[in-house]
């Protein structure tokens, strides 16, 4: 734990203890009975650990840590604060890198982008576009601000809003409130279900004014590698919450969502990628007949998939596809 939690929790409550304990028993399951018992039921396995600790209900708790809106002076730039897991080389870390830096760059706000992990090695393959635009990048508690630490451990009224935050976010947002009670941003834009959570349950109990969660894929229930069973359910109060919206990037996203969640796709904005054309350089036209003599020589069809080799990506619907294929046309590549 970093500077932040560990002020709010010297001495771990039993729940929080008791939810580490049921996060390493899940890591340890996994490592030993993967290629034993497949990953499917690996992940459901893993699902039935992490229950183990039940999760309080998301509405009383997040009535016990709500803080009064903090209003920020008015200012020509705006304070935003990105909150992400890591800025490793996925899609979502390269769009908010690009996106913060951009923004940055114009002026449109002042950006601080936030982790929750380590931003470095292979956690940090985005860092450097976030550096040269300016935009500077913080592991959320890993150097604690004295007067926010000192506000924690005196504040009687703050610290019982964070000793409710739920066991399975008490790291992370933990971490999160002692950021944005150091930074004071105007709004808080988080990515992916793991921070989108972690965040929206910080901010609350930090009393940011504006809170956007983005969704940048189907609804996490799909993804069982990343799904948590408490998910739900803070989502659902979250979504309810007005000073939060959610943004999905795809309108597929947004109603797969929605219907997870029992609410309308017309609450969930959707706000697509967008790309620099001009960052592209477009290959010749033997560069081009090069490539597909490489891969396909005289002429044969070519089929290519380009996925990450994950389950939901389905890469087995894709080999069953080429299966079929190469059955009714055997010189296809």
């Amino acid at each position: 734990m970093g500077a932040y939690a560990n002020a709010i929790w010297p001495r771990p409550a039993l729940h929080v203890r008791m939810m580490r304990f049921s996060r390493r028993l899940a890591r340890g399951v996994a490592r030993r009975a993967a290629p034993v018992v497949g990953m499917g039921r690996l992940l459901a396995l893993r699902n039935s650990i992490l229950a183990l600790t039940p999760e309080p209900d998301a509405s009383e708790i997040a009535r016990v840590i709500a803080a009064p809106l903090r209003v920020n002076p008015a200012s020509q730039s705006p304070r935003v604060v990105q909150v992400i897991g890591s800025l490793a080389g996925g899609g979502a870390e390269r769009q908010l890198s690009l996106f913060a830096a951009r923004a940055h760059e114009l002026r449109l706000a002042h950006q601080t982008v936030l982790t929750l992990h380590e931003a470095s090695g292979a956690l940090g393959q985005n860092r450097p576009k976030l550096e040269a635009a300016g935009v500077e990048v913080r592991h959320a508690g890993a150097q604690g601000n004295a007067a926010v630490i000192a506000q924690i451990t005196s504040d009687s009224r703050l610290r019982t809003r964070l000793a409710a935050i739920p066991a399975s976010n008490a790291q992370y947002a933990g971490e999160l409130v002692g950021e944005f009670i150091a930074l004071e941003p105007d709004i808080v834009h988080a990515w992916l279900d793991h921070a989108n959570i972690a965040t929206g349950i910080a901010a609350i109990a930090a009393g940011v004014p504006r809170v956007v969660l983005s969704l940048r894929s189907l609804n996490p229930e799909r993804t069982p590698r990343f799904y948590a069973p408490w998910m739900r359910a803070w989502y659902a109060h979250l979504a309810a919450d007005p000073r939060v919206q959610l943004v999905a990037n795809s309108s597929a996203g947004a109603e797969d969502y929605a219907q997870w969640l029992g609410i309308s796709a017309r609450s969930i904005a959707v706000v697509h990628n967008g790309f620099d054309a001009s960052s592209f350089v477009a290959p010749t036209r033997s560069e081009l007949d090069a490539l597909r003599a490489s891969l396909a020589p005289n002429g044969r069809p070519l089929v290519i998939g380009v996925f990450r080799l994950s389950e939901e990506k389905q890469p087995l619907a894709f080999i069953e596809i080429a299966r079929l294929l190469r059955e009714r046309i055997p010189e296809a590549r």
